[in-house]
Parts: C-alpha cells; sequence; structure tokens
C-alpha cells in the first residue's frame, strides 16, 4: 500500500495490520520531518528515535484525532503530535495513555475557565487560554 493510499484511507486505520505485518507504519519521509521539525528531538540516539518511532505508532493506531472549528488535519501533523505526546514515555508504555482516546484539535486558541476546590474547601476559579 502506497504512502497517498494510506493517507486518503487515513494512517491510524491502517496502523495496527502495518504494525503486525513487521512494516513501519509511519513513513519515513513523514517521520524525518516530524523529527526535523522539533528542537526537542534533536540529538537524540538512534535507540531513543526508534522507540519514540514505535510508540508514536501505537499512538496513532489508539488514538483519534478529532478536528474541530475547520482545523485542518494531515498526517504530518498527526504524527508531530504523536511523537511529542509520547516523548515523555521513552522508559514506559502507551498504559499512561490508556484514559483517553480522543485528541481534539482547533484552529486558534481558546479560552476556557478553570475552576478548582482547595483542601479547606474554597472553590477558585480563572480564566486559562489553550493553544489551538
Amino acid at each position: 500500500m502506497g504512502f497517498f493510499e494510506a493517507s486518503r484511507q487515513g494512517i491510524w486505520r491502517i496502523l495496527a495490520g502495518r504494525r503486525s505485518a513487521g512494516q513501519q507504519p509511519i513513513p519515513d519521509e513523514i517521520w524525518s520531518w516530524a523529527i526535523g521539525e522539533h528542537r526537542i528531538f534533536r540529538g537524540m540516539g538512534a535507540a531513543d528515535e526508534a522507540r519514540l518511532r514505535e510508540l508514536a505508532s501505537q499512538f496513532l493506531a489508539k488514538k483519534r484525532f478529532d478536528p474541530l472549528g475547520g482545523a485542518k488535519v494531515d498526517d504530518r501533523l498527526k504524527v508531530s503530535i504523536a511523537s511529542q505526546a509520547c516523548l515523555p514515555l521513552l522508559g514506559l508504555d502507551m498504559s499512561w495513555y490508556r484514559d483517553f482516546s480522543t485528541i481534539f484539535l482547533t484552529p486558534e486558541a481558546y479560552t476556557v475557565t478553570q475552576r478548582w476546590e482547595d483542601r479547606s474547601g474554597v472553590i477558585h476559579e480563572h480564566e486559562e487560554e489553550l493553544a489551538g
């Protein structure tokens, strides 16, 4: 299956089958772009990069990306998000991310109201801007 055919189907739909067949689930071109795009990956050793790629592949296979408000999502963005999300998991496994299944993507920042109760029962509230 070629990359463009995979793109039409959505990368997350084919990852499980490709991974079980022993093939690299993230196309080399997209992986190289994602690793080169973010400074945080510079200087990473080959073993860590291979582990990160496997974790990112699992992330893509298990998580759903939902664009909201006209957000544009392509395979590069998905791999970029997956690779950054999996960096803290290098010494762990995907079970740390089992409690969520969907990543919501918005085209721009938005404001949410955060509320929490402290130990003495006082309720605090503030608005926080979140990135899109």
